[in-house]
């Protein structure tokens, strides 16, 4: 995978760069949006890391630049203390992730791992799939993390290609994020305050963390369902746990900027911003999202 890192400062964009080498990726700098913008178009990129603050070109006007390019390349804007308001407005432009100064490689490669799995699943989607105008489709999947984006880019096969070009990337990434809830803080029953000191442990803490809940036998038969139902109008994505459910109405407010560094709700945040409609239902072991599709145009009088 080919890593794009645009930052005005050495010390910063450095080592970004070389903790992404670490992980053997390809990885190509740039000081501002105006050079990082040159080398997005000769290299073309899968991932973009960029600074919101940047002389010449700052990050929310290289973020547009690039999405009127190239809708598929997953960016993520990485942001200083009091730039909450900058960071909102990068996603409400199509950014899909943000990154907090400073931040430690026990954040970073979490986030990595996440959009790596998740460029590496993408293909081609058959030709036959656009043809479907109504479809049911259930999945149930064990509790192994490193499957949700391949259970992901299955359930988006599914849907064709009926979701807009410049919306399946925001709607994958709204889907990972969901089922990965499923299995982390529902049927394995990790908290949120558990994931934050685990992360903070060590580089492979949440992996441990894991590996100790799928010791107990009873958390590690539960299984997440995601019932997928299209019809013309929409696609419905119903993803269910076993877990004891939570109360979904502490959730942070996703209009508040002061919520973005919020550790919970974060994945449901993300999701909130590419979904029309995220819904949970009885006891908070159960979300349902809903994407609208765009009305097939009518056929001309003759």
């Amino acid at each position: 995978m080919k890593i794009l890192v645009v930052d005005d400062e050495p010390s910063l964009r450095e080592y970004l760069a070389e903790s992404l080498r670490s992980q053997n990726f390809e990885v190509l700098t740039a000081g501002d949006g105006c050079e990082g913008l040159q080398l997005f178009e000769a290299q073309s990129p899968e991932l973009v890391f960029s600074d919101i603050r940047m002389p010449r070109m700052d990050g929310l006007d290289f973020l547009s630049a690039i999405r009127e390019r190239n809708r598929e390349t997953v960016v993520v804007l990485v942001t200083g203390l009091g730039n909450e308001e900058f960071a909102l407005e990068a996603l409400r432009r199509g950014a899909n992730d943000f990154l907090r100064k400073p931040f430690t490689q026990q954040v970073l490669f979490p986030l990595l791992e996440k959009y790596a799995g998740i460029i590496a699943t993408r293909s081609r989607f058959q030709e036959t799939l656009n043809l479907i105008v109504r479809r049911n489709f259930v999945m149930s999947l064990d509790n192994r993390m490193d499957r949700v984006p391949l259970v992901v880019q299955r359930l988006m096969q599914e849907t064709g290609e009926a979701i807009p070009a410049d919306q399946r990337l925001g709607i994958r990434i709204g889907l990972v994020e969901l089922v990965a809830n499923a299995i982390e803080h529902g049927n394995l029953e990790i908290t949120y305050e558990e994931k934050m000191a685990a992360m903070n442990t060590s580089l492979d803490g949440i992996q441990s963390l894991h590996a100790q809940r799928l010791g107990n036998p009873a958390l590690a038969s539960r299984r997440v369902t995601v019932d997928f139902q299209m019809d013309p109008d929409s696609c419905i994505w119903t993803i269910s746990d076993e877990g004891s459910g939570f109360d979904w109405t502490t959730l942070p407010s996703p209009l508040d900027p002061e919520n973005l560094e919020h550790p919970n709700g974060r994945g449901i945040f993300l999701a909130r911003l590419h979904f029309d409609l995220v819904e949970f239902l009885g006891k908070g072991n159960q979300v349902r999202v809903k994407k609208s599709l765009p009305k097939a145009a009518a056929p001309a009088k003759a």
